[in-house]
């Protein structure tokens, strides 16, 4: 009994890692940033999943299943528009920051509501709304990877804890592959539609359904780098979403024995 008081003492406790002013809007504000890398990493996973148990074709992009199914179709626009809202909604470390989450996460919002045309995936690139969109928030998220990298290797030179450096390090290497990989995925797009001879580039779209994978990829780097980033602002996150290390729930534990104590 008394070890089902304690674990009932534990949601009632502020968290440890929180004990300053406004606790429950950081800690808000850390889960809705892990709920938006979470959504970004779902998007191409659900719609996967769709096709592979029958529901859906494989389509040749995620933009595709805005012409599946009513399911399919509402979340693909209903987790670009939250994730644009968000990224509207947040605010960086300098005014170039926000304006590039303010870009990125307008784009995002387009990109869901103004589709592409129907079956013109490997067509010719036809230069519409859904398009340009697309380009603009990865190129802004890519742009928003290197900004964050150039700050923190700024306040490392002022840094004087050698442990907060080497941690600094870590994440910087983390923002310059996702920055890397999201500006690849927009170059290898828009390459191989117009570089390599039409019968290699159909095979490439149709048969390796290429640009279903290369938004994948660029989906999922953005989902790495905001999770990172969040991680960063706070080291008690595992690498697992929504779990906190061992050491953050001892502490929590701790309270508890030492206010029953008291």
């Amino acid at each position: 009994m008394q070890s089902f008081i304690d674990k009932m003492q534990l949601y009632y406790l502020r968290r440890p890692e929180f004990k300053d002013d406004l606790p429950d809007i950081k800690r808000s504000y850390l889960i809705q940033r892990i709920g938006m890398a979470a959504m970004g990493f779902l998007l191409p996973v659900i719609l996967f999943l769709s096709s592979l148990f029958g529901r859906t074709e494989f389509e040749l992009s995620m933009s595709a299943y805005y012409y599946s199914l009513e399911l399919e179709r509402n979340i693909f626009i209903g987790i670009l528009c939250a994730v644009g809202t968000s990224l509207m909604f947040y605010k960086g470390e300098t005014l170039i920051e926000d304006r590039l989450l303010d870009l990125a996460g307008l784009a995002a919002i387009v990109t869901g509501l103004f589709p592409m045309y129907e079956g013109n995936d490997c067509g010719v690139t036809v230069k519409t709304y859904h398009t340009y969109s697309a380009i603009i928030f990865f190129f802004c998220i890519a742009l928003f990877c290197i900004s964050k990298t150039m700050l923190i290797i700024k306040d490392n030179k002022r840094r004087q804890d050698s442990k907060e450096i080497s941690r600094k390090l870590k994440y910087i290497k983390i923002y310059r592959f996702c920055s890397a990989v999201m500006l690849g995925t927009i170059l290898f797009a828009v390459l191989y539609k117009t570089v390599l001879p039409k019968s290699w580039a159909l095979t490439v779209c149709d048969g390796l359904k290429a640009t279903f994978w290369i938004e994948t990829i660029g989906v999922w780097s953005f989902s790495l780098f905001w999770f990172s980033r969040t991680r960063e602002m706070d080291p008690g996150l595992r690498w697992i979403p929504f779990l906190r290390k061992k050491e953050q729930k001892r502490k929590a534990k701790d309270l508890v024995e030492g206010g029953r104590q008291q």
